[in-house]
């Protein structure tokens, strides 16, 4: 979903998400709890909150009748978290071609205007199946993912990259598991997934290989059959170096508007080079992009995430100075 405010005419065209979709299965409950300031519920803060500020941002600039000389584009994205696929289809099929990208999906006290290196895979895992009590010593793909997944966890990796916070990067993670259609048989099928992440493609391209390589390893010792798919994949190539991307108007912007917005007594805070946002797509594009928030929000992608509700005025705020020293120039 996406719409225009059309400029006056002379300045940047400037693109601000926020995504639509959750991680959190149907069923999950998803009633918002207050105690105090803060607010409980699955999805909260990633993207819900951002997402409601960027819709109140437009609004107060519809109110207030501002100006401004570029466009300012409205982009609510679907299917981010499996893979950043409406943000990647929207910039390769809308006909519009931002001189800038903002993402609203992460904290209020944080800036980013890099991009992680992230590759999904589904690998899976094939047999003829049996009954079970025909199964001793036979194939089996749970078999084989069992130890496939075990082999991937002993893959070594580079030391933890400093000055991250809680981000553990380069990582590995197998996040799905499924297979079979009965208790009492071997499944014909079995399957996992990963995600893997990285802060360089040097170290990715070589976690990647050795994932795939294990992976296949362990179905030829098993007698399995072998196939998989890959999710995600994202060429950085074009990719601005990271001291222009750094300097650029835009990353200098944000960081100076997130700063005066932020809440008083917290930490100052400084733009890093990593990414996991829609954003990533306009990198990868060459497009000058940052990722921003509205709120301050944590825990994301779990049932205990929360964000701070007397976060989201200065939020707005901070988006609507953002928005118009952007486009105004």
């Amino acid at each position: 979903m996406s719409g225009v405010r059309k400029g006056t005419g002379g300045g940047p065209t400037v693109v601000i998400a926020a995504h639509m979709d959750t991680v959190f299965p149907d069923g999950t409950d998803l009633k918002v709890k207050r105690e105090g300031d803060i607010l409980r519920a699955p999805g909260v803060g990633d993207d819900t909150s951002n997402l409601m500020a960027v819709l109140e941002m437009f609004r107060a600039l519809n109110r207030g009748g501002v100006k401004t000389r570029g466009d300012l584009i409205f982009l609510a994205s679907v299917q981010e978290e499996v893979g950043l696929l409406g943000a990647r289809h929207w910039l390769e099929n809308s006909g519009y071609k931002p001189d800038m990208f903002v993402a609203t999906d992460i904290s209020a006290t944080e800036v980013w205007y890099g991009a992680l290196r992230i590759d999904q895979f589904k690998f899976l895992y094939t047999s003829p199946g049996a009954h079970t009590m025909e199964s001793r010593g036979g194939p089996s793909p749970a078999k084989a993912v069992a130890k496939a997944i075990n082999a991937l966890y002993e893959i070594p990796l580079p030391p933890i990259a400093e000055g991250l916070d809680t981000f553990k990067l380069p990582v590995l993670n197998v996040g799905m598991l499924g297979g079979g259609t009965v208790v009492n048989a071997v499944p014909r099928e079995a399957w996992f997934t990963v995600d893997l992440r990285s802060l360089d493609s040097a170290t990715q391209d070589s976690l990647e290989s050795a994932v795939v390589s294990t992976a296949r390893r362990i179905a030829e010792q098993e007698g399995v059959g072998f196939r998989m798919e890959k999710k995600m994949g994202i060429d950085y190539s074009k990719a601005l170096p990271q001291k222009e991307r750094l300097n650029h108007q835009l990353v200098q912007t944000a960081l100076a508007t997130s700063n005066y917005f932020r809440k008083p007594g917290t930490p100052e805070i400084v733009a890093r080079d990593v990414g996991s946002t829609d954003a990533n797509i306009a990198v990868s594009m060459g497009i000058p992009a940052v990722a921003v928030g509205a709120t301050i929000e944590r825990m994301p992608h779990r049932l205990e995430e929360n964000a701070d509700a007397g976060s989201i005025v200065p939020g707005i705020k901070s988006l609507i100075s953002l928005a118009v020293a952007l486009t105004s120039h």
